[in-house]
């Protein structure tokens, strides 16, 4: 089963992540100090099969995976609705 390992921020065709417990906010503060550019930017999730997914996609993953721990805005998974 394929499930969210990570979160990830996508810029400029690369993307950027980290495992669990982190959060979106640090991707980019390692992004910051690398000199990375913020902008453009997608935040999402990072899957266990390496692949990344965007906010809306990964709500319907988590709730399919059961790995929610909250319901947060029900639009978009944040980090904090996973751990």
């Amino acid at each position: 089963m394929i499930i969210i390992t990570g979160v990830a921020v996508k810029s400029n065709g690369s993307v950027y992540s980290l495992p669990k417990p982190h959060r979106h906010m640090d991707v980019l503060a390692l992004m910051k100090r690398n000199d990375i550019p913020l902008v453009p930017r997608e935040e999402g999730f990072i899957l266990s099969s390496g692949r990344f997914i965007d906010r809306y996609v990964a709500l319907a993953l988590a709730a399919e995976t059961g790995q929610l721990n909250g319901i947060g805005n029900g639009k978009w998974l944040n980090s904090t609705d996973l751990w």
